[in-house]
């Protein structure tokens, strides 16, 4: 299975000398707190908010239309503490999707729609199917498909899936 190509306006993107390509259209707050490791992909209307807490993405990382990535946060003696975001190599976060995880692994699919509420740690090698709502605090082990309302543990992924999804996003 091929996966389909993806064709832009080079006149709509901004490209960084490692190779990412920003949208135009996209809201960045707190710019300089963001490290992209290269190759990454942020399509337009995407949001991040890296002003609240530091967010850092691996090589070949994909945030595609309307989704969100915002550094969820921990209360502690009364006051509010941001976590940093941690997004591992490979990655696809698909339309309208919101981000609050903690640390998602590398070679992690995040279907569209989803919501991956605060603090949530996935693992390597995972699937979160369409419109799935994790719910916070949950921890996704490595090779497993998660999906429903609230994302439950609905199957396991073969060995060879970090093989096929790091064919599928180079």
């Amino acid at each position: 299975m091929e996966p389909e190509k993806v064709y832009y306006n080079k006149d709509n993107y901004l490209e960084t000398q490692t190779g990412n390509k920003i949208s135009r259209k996209t809201l960045i707050k707190g710019f300089e707190q963001i490290q992209l490791l290269g190759k990454c992909i942020i399509q337009e209307r995407t949001i991040i908010r890296a002003d609240l807490a530091k967010v850092n993405m691996g090589k070949y990382t994909i945030i595609k239309e309307n989704a969100t990535i915002k550094p969820s946060y921990k209360k502690i003696q009364r006051k509010v503490k941001f976590i940093p975001i941690e997004i591992g190599e490979f990655v696809m976060i698909e339309n309208s999707s919101i981000i609050m995880a903690s640390k998602i692994g590398s070679n992690v699919h995040i279907g569209k729609n989803c919501i991956v509420s605060h603090r949530c740690i996935i693992s390597d090698n995972v699937k979160i199917l369409d419109d799935s709502i994790v719910p916070p605090d949950t921890y996704i082990p490595p090779y497993s498909v998660y999906g429903g309302k609230p994302a439950v543990y609905l199957g396991q992924l073969p060995e060879t899936t970090s093989y096929i999804h790091t064919d599928n996003l180079i």
